[in-house]
């Protein structure tokens, strides 16, 4: 089943991190966090650790896709990366940082109240624009500003 499909029940977002907490360069992180989300509840389904193991930078939204992500919660990201990730049909949230357990116990409570997003969050780039981060991604609500495919 694809986990890019709106019609799937669950999707994958990833988190680079060292030890237990966000990563603040996207760029310099080789573990990640890839954590499963009930897209209907908005909950946590599972959680996996896995590293990165290339030499070759630019390989990494390619192997996030082979992961089958479709989200990156991150603290900061060049904008290289941000196209790159976009570029695979992947959406960018970043201005994160903490405990990733915290991270995304914020993220997914932001996605069920947006309306109690807290100044500072995080933002998503989906269309060189910067949205607030809870901008109903476990949903696949398309941002109004970007060009359909």
């Amino acid at each position: 089943m694809d986990m890019h499909s709106p019609q799937t029940s669950t999707c994958r977002i990833a988190l680079p991190c060292y030890e237990n907490r966000v990563m603040p360069r996207f760029g310099m992180a080789r573990t990640f966090i890839f954590a499963d989300i009930n897209r209907s509840k908005k909950q946590i389904t599972a959680i996996t650790e896995k590293n990165w193991e290339s030499s070759q930078p630019m390989d990494l939204p390619a192997w996030l896709q082979q992961q089958r992500v479709e989200g990156v919660l991150c603290g900061g990201i060049h904008p290289r990366y941000q196209i790159a990730l976009e570029a695979k049909g992947m959406w960018v949230a970043w201005g994160f940082r903490g405990e990733i357990e915290a991270v995304l116990n914020q993220w997914l409570d932001a996605e069920k109240h947006p309306d109690k997003l807290a100044d500072g969050f995080g933002f998503v780039s989906c269309c060189r624009i910067q949205h607030a981060a809870a901008s109903n991604k476990i949903s696949n609500t398309p941002c109004p500003r970007r060009k359909k495919p």
